[in-house]
């Protein structure tokens, strides 16, 4: 998933953000450079999966009742402009079952006002 957004009035800056879903990186570029590269997506899960474990057994029970508190959004946030400042947010909004293999929503907001949904 790519998504490309222009920013600013007078000083105008290309913003791209892109979302690895298969290993769950996502970066941003402002004019073309990287300024921003997540870690993989795994290895929170690996985390939090270990945090299941209790004496190799996993605690089924537990992790259907963490079900409700799972974290459905993830979002990123970006400071664009020197004169002209904008602060950029990208969120994504990923499905409750079977996440990596279904589309994720984006949305994409510059200074609080949605100016992208996919």
């Amino acid at each position: 998933m790519k998504i490309r957004i222009t920013v600013g009035n007078q000083e105008k800056h290309e913003v791209e953000f892109s979302w690895n879903q298969f290993f769950g990186i996502a970066k941003i570029f402002v004019d073309g450079a990287i300024i921003f590269k997540s870690k993989p997506l795994c290895v929170s899960e690996i985390g939090q999966l270990a945090g299941y474990l209790d004496k190799g057994i996993l605690r089924v029970a537990q992790q259907a009742r963490d079900i409700r508190n799972l974290n459905l959004f993830r979002e990123w946030h970006i400071n664009v402009g020197v004169a002209e400042k904008h602060k950029v947010f990208f969120v994504k909004e990923r499905p409750i079952l079977l996440a990596g293999l279904r589309r994720h929503k984006f949305y994409v907001l510059v200074d609080g006002q949605l100016v992208k949904k996919t």
